[in-house]
């Protein structure tokens, strides 16, 4: 009898144990099942990762004609999540609520658009006025003070001669019947020798034509509006004849 009963006792033993082992079984199970789908669901986060930096390194750096080629457009959620630097949005009001600072209450104008005229430009006045000022005189007002209102303008380029007149000139105490010196002063060096061109006209057809992309057709018809006839030949001619002056040493 004694033997029976330790028998019965082992197996009934080793029953639970082999429960307990099934359940422990089944839990790792269910644990590597929950592992699998967050491996799943994080690889796929990571791939989504890539195709947000990938779009948004398009978007910053490649030619404009290259960005996004399915026209989405980069937001500020892109941007955050890719820099890592998405905060919850109750923290964030927090931040801005400290930031926050009372200013003394006041007025300001409307903005306009535009921007202030250049101090370093010539002002010309323009004095108006009224008519009635006009007709009883001066004298009968006395100035309180004035209005400036301020409007960018343009001379217009016009062509001027430059008359290079060079004096003669012979001593008083000269000899009579004998051979005299004349002193006269020196022609100054031109750009083109013996050209009709001055240095400033030659300058201002090269930046309308190199710098301003302006073809010589065009410059031609510029010109003829300001009163003189230069053909394209003769800027052409201009252009040949001083390009040894910017060549290398």
């Amino acid at each position: 009898m004694t033997l029976r009963r330790d028998s019965i006792t082992k197996k009934s033993v080793t029953d639970a144990d082999i429960a307990q082992l099934v359940a422990r079984l089944d839990e790792v199970e269910r644990t590597q099942a929950t592992l699998q789908a967050e491996r799943d669901q994080y690889r796929t986060l990571y791939r989504q990762m890539l195709e947000r930096c990938r779009k948004l390194e398009m978007g910053l750096r490649n030619h404009p004609a290259e960005r996004l080629p399915d026209g989405e457009q980069l937001s500020l959620g892109v941007l955050a999540v890719a820099l890592g630097a998405q905060q919850d949005s109750d923290v964030l009001a927090r931040a801005e609520l400290d930031e926050v600072e009372q200013v003394r209450e006041h007025t300001r104008r409307k903005p306009t658009g535009r921007g202030a005229i250049p101090e370093h430009l010539p002002r010309v006045d323009i004095e108006i006025v009224p008519d009635e000022v006009k007709h009883a005189g001066l004298d009968a007002f006395e100035r309180i003070g004035q209005e400036v209102t301020e409007v960018l303008e343009r001379r217009p380029a016009s062509l001027v001669v430059a008359r290079v007149i060079k004096p003669k000139f012979v001593r008083k105490d000269r000899v009579r019947g004998d051979d005299t010196a004349v002193f006269v002063g020196q022609t100054p060096e031109l750009p083109i020798p013996r050209g009709l061109a001055g240095p400033g006209l030659l300058a201002d057809t090269i930046v309308k034509r190199w710098q301003d992309h302006c073809p010589v057709h065009r410059l031609e018809g510029i010109y003829a509006r300001d009163g003189v006839e230069l053909a394209r030949s003769t800027v052409c001619g201009w252009h040949a004849a001083l390009a040894p002056l910017v060549e290398p040493w």
